[in-house]
């Protein structure tokens, strides 16, 4: 073939693969105009007009969050556990130690233009729940009446109820309606059993509103298993009691708690009937642990006198079935 010919062939080869696209790129519509024609609608595929890139960003589905009646659900956002710190960046680290599983934001507006903000957190049990509620509880909070427990301060509201742990504050106006909202939006919710985060801890001298239930180095003391615990008050004598279950006398745990006390202060021990007793100061304030066996009770951050407390542990360690 000569150069004429190849130069023919190449021109003929050139217009062959221009017009192929093309066809490709018409053949959709063409076929559309087919089927219109008979009376038959075609609805075209999201992969025929989306880019994948585009369907993973689309907005979240509206109708997936509470609704309420009288408002808006103008923004729903969700976000997984590995995708918190994007909204709490900073707080995800806690969350995450209480087995945060996702997050669940809703922005409400009102016909007024009253806008008030939902983060519903799903926890990893009602145990998890608490356990993030009572961290972030202030001291002085006042109960709410919303969910199984609850607290109102600085406009907010917070509650838990099940495996949820629910915040809601408003945005505009600053006051906002927040009561209402957490209580209509806990109902929404559904109904639930109620449960007992644990009776083990004594009601008598116990300061009202500090139950609660840690999971990672109570108190900051690295050996502690997590805990339940409260706040209490002995006549002036405040401390903090607490209560975790444990495998029978659990040395090992008794062996970490006493190197760990004496490294920041001075330690005594000593056995009761049933049991041990740790004793140590440190900071100026006192710390009580009483190993009975599947159970240890203690008092940490002892101000006051340390025998009446130590009495008020023998007291409690008969009611829990240690018999110290």
């Amino acid at each position: 073939m000569g150069i004429e010919g190849k130069q023919e062939w190449g021109l003929a080869l050139f217009l062959l693969l221009l017009l192929c696209p093309l066809t490709l790129f018409l053949w959709p519509e063409r076929d559309e105009q087919e089927k219109q024609g008979d009376g038959t609608q075609k609805v075209a595929s999201l992969s025929s007009v989306t880019s994948p890139s585009m369907a993973e960003t689309s907005p979240p589905q509206i109708e997936t969050a509470i609704q309420l009646d009288g408002w808006e659900r103008d923004t729903v956002e969700r976000y997984s556990a590995d995708k918190l710190h994007e909204k709490i960046n900073g707080r995800a680290g806690l969350y995450l130690t209480y087995d945060a599983q996702e997050l669940c934001y809703v922005l409400y507006k009102d016909p007024n233009d009253r806008e008030v903000e939902v983060y519903d957190y799903t926890m990893g049990s009602p145990m998890d729940a608490f356990g993030i509620f009572s961290e972030e509880r202030p001291a002085e909070a006042e109960q709410a009446g919303v969910g199984q427990y609850s607290y109102s301060e600085g406009g907010i509201v917070a509650y838990c109820k099940d495996a949820s742990y629910v915040i809601v504050l408003p945005v505009v106006p600053p006051e906002g309606p927040v009561l209402e909202i957490a209580k209509t939006y806990a109902e929404k919710q559904g109904s639930s059993a109620s449960f007992t985060l644990n009776a083990m801890i004594p009601k008598s001298h116990r300061v009202e509103g500090t139950l609660a239930y840690m999971k990672d180095a109570p108190f900051g003391i690295d050996p502690l298993p997590p805990i339940f615990t409260a706040r209490y008050d002995l006549n002036g004598t405040v401390f903090h009691a607490l209560a975790a279950d444990t495998e029978e006398l659990n040395e090992e745990l008794f062996s970490q708690l006493k190197a760990f006390f004496e490294q920041i202060g001075t330690v005594q021990t000593s056995d009761v009937s049933n049991g041990k007793i740790l004793q140590a100061e440190a900071f100026d304030m006192g710390f009580l642990f009483l190993f009975l066996p599947d159970r240890l009770v203690g008092a940490v951050e002892v101000d006051g006198d340390i025998d009446s407390v130590k009495a008020f542990l023998l007291e409690w360690s008969k009611e829990v079935g240690g018999g110290a």
